[in-house]
C-alpha cells in the first residue's frame, strides 16, 4: 500500500471512530485538534447559515451547499495534516518575500546555464510531452496545464512565491530571446513556469535547508500543498503573509470560553453567546486551551 492510500485508510478509520463533536459538521471528516483563530470564526458564520442534518456517524452533521464550506473545509484538512508535517519536516513556516528577488539574482549564472540549454533540464522531458497528440489538447491552452500539473508549483513557497519567482525570470529571460526554434514546441512561457522555475525552487530549498539538489526536489514536492495554504498570492502583494505560528496560537475567544451555536438557523446570524456551563455533545476545538464549540440541538431544531 502506497503512503497516500495509506493516509486514506487512516483518515476513514479515525472518521468511522471518531467521536460526535470531533468531526468537521459539513464533510464529517477529523478537525484538527485545535483551530487557527480564522477557522474558528469561518466556523462560527457557517453554522448560523446552515441546519441541522444528523448522519449516523456524525450526529451533529448539518446541511450547507458545497460552495459555502468547500474552503472552510480544505482549511481544516490543512491545519490537520500540512501544518504538522510542515513542523515534522521542519519547512520554513516563516518566508522573506521581501528579500526573494535578490536571491534569485545570486542564481544568475546557474539559470543561464540551464536556459542555454533546457533540453538538460529534468523538467524540459515532461514540458516538451505535455505539447504532443496524445496529451491534454495535444496544443497550448488551458488543458493542457493538466499534463505538468504534478510538477508544477513552488513548494513551500506556495503561489505568492511561484508568481514572484516567474516575475523575476521573466525580467530576466525576455521572450524576445527566447529561442523558439530550439526548443519547439516549448513555449517561452512553458520554459519560464514548467522549467525554469522549479529548477529555481529547488536551489532555494538547496539553500534554505541544507539538503541536497536530490532531496530538495522531493520537498518541493511533499510541500507543494502546504505552500498553496501557507502562501497564497494576496490582494495587496507587498503585505507579508500571516504567520502560521501566530496565527495557530491566537485564541478565537477567551480561554475556557463556550460558544453557543444553538440559535435557530432560521434567525438573523447570532453573535457569539459565552455559557457557564458545558452541555453534552459539544465541540471541542481545543484540547489545550478550554475553547468548546456547541453544536447541540435546541428543541426547534429537533
Amino acid at each position: 500500500m502506497d503512503r497516500d492510500a495509506e493516509e486514506t485508510s487512516v483518515d476513514r478509520s479515525e472518521t468511522a471512530s471518531s467521536k460526535p463533536g470531533t468531526l468537521c459538521p459539513f464533510c464529517d471528516e477529523p478537525l484538527p485538534p485545535i483551530l487557527s483563530s480564522a477557522l474558528t470564526s469561518e466556523l462560527l458564520r457557517l453554522m448560523s447559515i446552515s441546519v441541522p442534518d444528523p448522519l449516523p456517524d456524525n450526529p451533529l452533521h448539518r446541511c450547507l451547499s458545497i460552495q459555502h464550506h468547500a474552503a472552510f473545509c480544505s482549511r481544516h484538512e490543512y491545519e490537520r495534516k500540512e501544518i504538522p508535517k510542515a513542523k515534522t519536516h521542519q519547512w520554513p513556516l516563516d518566508i522573506n518575500f521581501y528579500a526573494l528577488h535578490r536571491r534569485i539574482e545570486n542564481f544568475q549564472d546557474e539559470l543561464e546555464a540551464i536556459m542555454d540549454d533546457l533540453t538538460g533540464s529534468q523538467f524540459y522531458k515532461i514540458s516538451r510531452d505535455s505539447f504532443s497528440p496524445g496529451s491534454s489538447g495535444g496544443k497550448p491552452g488551458p488543458m493542457r496545464g493538466f499534463d505538468t500539473l504534478d510538477t508544477q508549483g513552488a513548494g513551500y513557497y506556495g503561489e505568492k512565491g511561484f508568481a514572484l519567482m516567474v516575475e523575476a525570470l521573466e525580467s530576466m529571460f525576455p521572450e524576445a530571446s527566447y529561442n523558439f526554434d530550439a526548443y519547439k514546441p516549448v513555449t517561452w512561457r512553458a520554459a519560464i513556469e514548467e522549467i525554469l522555475t522549479p529548477e529555481l525552487t529547488i536551489m532555494l530549498i538547496v539553500e534554505d535547508m541544507g539538503v541536497s539538489e536530490e532531496e530538495a526536489a522531493q520537498i518541493r514536492t511533499a510541500s507543494r500543498l502546504f505552500g498553496i495554504h501557507a502562501n497564497p498570492i494576496e490582494d495587496n502583494p507587498t503585505d507579508q503573509p500571516p504567520k502560521i505560528k501566530e496565527e495557530l496560537v491566537e485564541p478565537a475567544v477567551a480561554e475556557g470560553a463556550l460558544i453557543d451555536l444553538t440559535t435557530p438557523p432560521t434567525s438573523p446570524r447570532p453573535e457569539a453567546v459565552v455559557k457557564t456551563e458545558p452541555v453534552e455533545g459539544t465541540l471541542k476545538i481545543s484540547e489545550y486551551n478550554g475553547e468548546v464549540i456547541d453544536l447541540t440541538l435546541t428543541d426547534d431544531e429537533l
